[in-house]
């Protein structure tokens, strides 16, 4: 039998688990012990489903819910007792008497059944959590809360320092307390919504469609054309169009979302995560696209996670996509795209893991079959695993001509490939191969491919010069080279390229 005084108990415990800055002073209730062995998480989440289970039985009402979840802040994050009453319409001191009611409700249904059982969480989910919560943070401002959230994911999968984004805030007694609490209750997040994403709008000329579709036509519009500018500004104006499938409808509100994820994506931001996890939460399992927005969801936050060195997250994320992708229908338009883009990933996490046998075997058994549109990807990866392979050879002391000749042959069908890549492509190659190069010291590929830039004239997407730049500061530490590092590179500003939200480590920008 549990009581109302318990639950009241329970409620007030997990509040200052939860609460930064909370002195702990509230000893776990008895049946806390027993249920969740006094861990705030399991706990935490097994309320979140018992609250759920009343609402289907009607033993409450969504707002009592809901309040209650606040005030015991189930979500892992402390929230107002102030804020809570007043959106009630309370005052603070009556805010108990209102609580105690969904107190007893809670005793009452937990005494006759029992608390929901939750299943297990996995590094993976820790992790996105963690990182999801950190964009969420870092886009309303609490910098040092989001460089807590972010050392906590960094931490649950053991990233070495020198991957590791640098705190952006100033604050280390709260990135501290908020990275040592996180890293004890993730997964317990909101479920964030991209809205704020586009927190710091630009403004600009522009032409803003009140419908719906046409507004994420503009959108999708200019992040294919690279108009970098323009994006906060339609981002925002989009999600105000389409706040919610309700609204505009599932299919709007999911082309919403894939545009929102791809731009994040192109950008390298950890926001992505934030995008992808509500184009997979909001869609229905039975609605027909919903396998097809399962796997490309994943495999774009599996590329995400590779980019910022999240190898083993990565690796999980991209296994459910492949799960998910068994079950798309092959009809539709972009299958081959997406089935050739689940095998480049899974190259490239098998090469940057350190397992090249495995990296060079995956792209036997795709290369040939690749569509055109990813053709130039494989033979970039080709590159970087042939590379990859002589640089092992190299540090055994016992250099294989065959791995070189491999090497060889592979730069030579790039170079082939150069001159009809188009020119907004082309740094992307020069990037691949001096990468490759600097990996096993060929001093004469590396000036052979800048020597055919004008780097006067030339122009990158913002990611590309963020990579080129530091590839050819590696570059002018050869022999001969050294004046590569007084080239510039010209850019045009990428408004979402925050930092704190873009990778550091150039071994992980495949």
């Amino acid at each position: 039998m549990i009581t109302s005084a318990e639950v009241n108990l329970m409620r007030r415990w997990l509040w200052e688990q939860f609460n930064i800055s909370a002195h702990f002073r509230t000893e776990a209730p008895g049946f806390a012990i027993r249920e969740w062995n006094t861990d705030p998480v399991a706990c935490a989440r097994s309320l979140v489903a018992t609250l759920n289970r009343m609402l289907q039985e009607g033993e409450c009402v969504a707002r009592d819910a809901i309040t209650w979840a606040r005030s015991a802040s189930v979500e892992g994050r402390k929230v107002s007792r102030v804020v809570i009453a007043s959106d009630l319409g309370l005052q603070p001191r009556d805010l108990h008497r209102h609580l105690a009611t969904v107190d007893e409700a809670i005793a009452r249904h937990a005494s006759k059944f029992g608390f929901e059982r939750t299943k297990h969480i996995t590094t993976r989910e820790k992790v996105i959590s963690g990182l999801v919560q950190a964009a969420a943070a870092r886009i309303q401002g609490s910098i040092d809360e989001a460089d807590g959230f972010y050392l906590a994911a960094a931490d649950l999968a053991d990233l070495p320092t020198t991957v590791r984004i640098l705190p952006v805030g100033r604050d280390r007694t709260t990135r501290t307390r908020v990275r040592h609490r996180a890293r004890r209750t993730l997964p317990l997040s909101p479920k964030v919504s991209p809205e704020g994403a586009a927190h710091d709008i630009l403004v600009m000329r522009s032409s803003l469609e009140s419908d719906p579709a046409e507004a994420l036509r503009q959108l999708e519009h200019a992040w294919r054309i690279g108009d970098f500018a323009a994006l906060p500004l339609l981002l925002q104006h989009a999600l105000s169009a389409a706040p919610d499938p309700v609204s505009v409808g599932p299919n709007l509100r999911a082309w919403l979302l894939e545009v929102g994820a791809n731009i994040f994506r192109d950008a390298e931001s950890l926001m992505a995560l934030t995008w992808t996890s509500a184009w997979i939460r909001e869609a229905t399992a039975d609605a027909p696209g919903a396998r097809r927005i399962a796997a490309n969801g994943r495999k774009t936050r599996a590329h995400v996670l590779q980019l910022h060195g999240f190898l083993d997250a990565a690796g999980d994320e991209l296994k459910l996509a492949t799960e998910a992708f068994a079950e798309v229908d092959h009809r539709i338009e972009d299958y081959q795209i997406i089935k050739a883009d689940l095998q480049v990933r899974s190259v490239a996490l098998a090469a940057l893991s350190g397992d090249v046998v495995l990296a060079h075997d995956l792209l036997e058994k795709i290369e040939d079959n690749v569509s055109d549109q990813m053709k130039l990807g494989a033979q970039r990866y080709r590159l970087q695993i042939e590379s990859m392979a002589v640089a092992r050879t190299l540090q055994r002391r016992s250099f294989s001509r065959v791995r070189a000749a491999k090497y060889e042959h592979a730069l030579s069908r790039l170079s082939a490939a150069l001159p009809s890549v188009p020119a907004d492509r082309r740094l992307t190659v020069v990037d691949t191969v001096i990468a490759a190069a600097v990996r096993v010291g060929d001093v004469a590929s590396i000036r052979t491919f800048v020597d055919q830039i004008d780097w006067v004239e030339a122009s990158a997407q913002p990611n590309i010069k963020f990579r080129l730049a530091g590839r050819l500061k590696q570059a002018a530490k050869l022999p001969l080279l050294g004046d590569l590092g007084d080239i510039r590179l010209g850019s045009e500003y990428h408004p979402l390229r925050s930092a704190g939200m873009v990778p550091r480590d150039l071994r992980y920008l495949m």
